[in-house]
């Protein structure tokens, strides 16, 4: 280690001072020559220390001898690029990026900012820009760390290489890229790429739909296992996450929070695919954020895969992720989470154990198979949605000319649980011409069902099996919401109705359905009126409950209670995305016990009180003459939790 004698900032291995080479630190003064100097005398592998506030009114091009560029930290060593880069606009070849290092391997730039002063934006032509800050090409096991980026009208950084050979092992870790053009980083030709724990935000241009990512990777370029995890994107003006052409992508762990039209998306525009893990992420949408066409939407997570000679039996897992606020006002073209495979291989899809919430949306999850050509397997399983109005489906698998038997694969939708106000086609919709098709162990709770419960449609020999479904509709706006399918269809149509009998091919309804959540509690009532809060304390509350209460004289419990009832209420999504409930029962009559003073002006109130941080309470006032105790019992008949591990409160 080297300790540099005016800051005491750590450098690993020699180092040459950029002070020393007339570099002045105050920016006054334009210091480009002076630190291309101190550069160039980086000829065995030294580090080029920098310091202060510097500005550069040209290009500086970092020699392969170096070692790396080290600050004191991002804001305290701040390097300005005022150059305005000509017009028209030249290629994108870095000739106007601010620094450039081409052909280092193993360089360290690190601890300083990087701000752009120049034209940020013409209006209606987003690429026009092609200054970005850091220029990095045909480098191997670079590390960029604690490095701030702003300002640019092109990236904050590019990582390329000269086609068709790809840089190995470069990595980004803690950077903060905001306020640039087109993208916080740019990956095109990248081997075994890493970006991790970075701040990606304001990407951009709040007047333009056409640009702004976080991390983007190159259309049309060439990127192999790339991995993208712990970053935070927030309000990128197109998308949080972008993957154009990836060959093993992995996104994991990060949160994208606002990004206007999708959180986290993957496409392969015309190269390779194989292997996409998008797993455990967070997805936040602004519903507030609405544009016009053709911008008027937003997909959560989407993934899509083109038809090209280079595709590889792709296997895409979206699995274990949360999406919130999933909805725009006044839109219904939002898709929460989205797949549309047109390889024309064996795609193997698996969405599971996802968690969905939001308003108004076109499908709560949509795989798609595009060509005739592959056999698609999908599993959607164990995934939780809750949503307003679902303008298509729930639950929608759409393989190819679904009609025709050209298409082969395997459909299972098992275990899922989906709450919403409405939907206006079938809940589980699967248009197949599938070997094997299951709809199975699902759960759901609607206040209104415009068609069909499950829908299979096909006409040509497969096999199907609906069993262990259970559906419940507050109103039903038809005679009967039936499982329809085929008529050439092998069926296993079975147990759809919890405690009813079997049904051959038709799922009944119900709304009594049985408990599998049981919560209790009590408390005294001493004053004359009093009135209690019911609070669920767990972020997952958002259901279909039935409270059972009783009250008895004098604080003693006796075999029978001077007054009680139950009712039902609904915890959903409304629309806009707020929790709403809506009482479905009255409440039961109110008797006396043995010539017990009996309470009197029972009543229920069973309104909003407060919604914070997914705390839902509501209120029920009781009037009483006498000294009692209350005792509330309150089942879960279907909860958005497989777990309520809060107890009921009385406040």
């Amino acid at each position: 280690m080297a300790l540099t004698k005016v800051t005491f900032s750590m450098i690993d291995g020699a180092y040459i001072d950029a002070a020393n080479y007339g570099v002045d630190i105050t920016g006054v003064n334009d210091s480009a020559a002076a630190l291309q100097a101190a550069m160039d005398a980086c000829t065995n592998g030294e580090i080029l220390y920098v310091r202060g506030s510097i500005r550069l009114d040209s290009q500086v091009v970092a020699p392969s001898t170096i070692g790396g560029i080290v600050g004191d930290g991002m804001g305290v060593t701040t390097i300005t690029y005022t150059k305005e880069q000509p017009m028209p606009s030249p290629v994108y070849d870095g000739s106007e990026c601010a620094i450039v290092i081409e052909g280092v391997n193993g360089a360290k730039i690190q601890d300083f900012s990087l701000v752009y002063t120049g034209t940020y934006y013409v209006p209606g032509s987003p690429y026009f820009g092609v200054v970005s800050g850091l220029f990095i090409k045909d480098c191997n096991d670079t590390i960029v760390r604690r490095i701030e980026a702003t300002g640019f009208n092109c990236t904050g950084f590019q990582f390329i290489s000269t086609p068709p050979s790809l840089s190995e092992r470069n990595t980004i870790e803690e950077c903060y890229l905001h306020h640039n053009m087109q993208s916080g980083c740019y990956a095109d030709y990248q081997k075994a790429f890493t970006i991790r724990g970075c701040k990606l935000e304001y990407n951009g241009d709040v007047a333009e739909g056409g640009t702004g990512y976080g991390f983007s990777a190159n259309t049309g370029g060439n990127n192999e296992d790339l991995l993208v995890t712990e970053n935070h994107t927030y309000r990128n003006y197109r998308k949080g996450i972008d993957f154009h052409d990836g060959f093993g992508v992995v996104c994991t762990d990060n949160v994208c929070i606002q990004d206007r039209l999708h959180g986290i998306f993957y496409e392969n525009t015309s190269t390779k695919v194989s292997d996409i893990l998008i797993a455990n992420n967070y997805v936040e949408c602004d519903p507030s954020d609405v544009l016009a066409a053709p911008y008027n939407f937003y997909k959560g997570i989407s993934v899509y895969l083109a038809d090209n000679a280079a595709a590889m039996l792709p296997n895409v897992t979206i699995t274990g992720n949360i999406l919130k606020n999933i909805y725009k006002t006044g839109l219904t073209d939002i898709l929460p989470i989205y797949v549309q495979d047109q390889t024309g291989e064996r795609t193997l899809v698996n969405i599971s154990k996802n968690t969905v919430r939001g308003g108004n949306a076109m499908f709560g999850i949509f795989a798609e198979n595009s060509t005739n050509a592959n056999e698609m397997i999908v599993n959607i399983e164990g995934n939780i949605i809750s949503l307003g109005n679902l303008g298509s489906y729930g639950i929608a698998v759409t393989p190819y000319d679904p009609l025709s038997a050209g298409t082969a694969g395997y459909c299972q939708i098992i275990n899922n649980n989906i709450l919403a106000s409405s939907c206006a086609g079938p809940l589980f919709s699967v248009k197949t011409g599938m070997k094997t098709v299951d709809v199975s162990d699902n759960s759901a709770f609607l206040t209104t069902l415009g068609n069909e419960c499950v829908k299979i449609e096909n006409t040509i020999n497969s096999t199907v099996r609906v069993k262990n479904n259970t559906i419940s509709v507050v109103t039903d706006t038809l005679a009967a919401n039936k499982i329809v399918y085929g008529s050439q269809l092998v069926t296993q149509v079975q147990n759809n109705v919890v405690g009813g009998a079997e049904q051959v091919d038709t799922l009944r309804i119900s709304n009594t359905l049985g408990s599998n959540k049981r919560l209790a509690g009590a408390k005294a009532l001493t004053a004359a009126t009093l009135t209690d809060l019911i609070r669920l304390a767990q972020d997952y509350t958002h259901g279909y409950y039935k409270v059972k209460w009783s009250a008895w004289y004098n604080n003693a419990q006796p075999a029978t209670a001077t007054a009680g009832g139950e009712f039902v209420f609904v915890a959903a999504w409304s629309s806009n995305g707020q929790i709403t409930s809506s009482g479905l029962t009255a409440l039961s009559a109110i008797s006396s016990n043995n010539g017990s003073p009996s309470l009197t002006n029972i009543s229920l109130t069973w309104a909003l009180v407060a919604d914070l941080s997914g705390i839902f309470a509501r209120k029920l006032q009781v009037t009483a003459n006498v000294n009692c105790s209350l005792y509330f019992e309150i089942e879960a008949v279907m909860s958005m939790d497989e777990t309520i591990t809060a107890p009921l409160m009385l406040l």
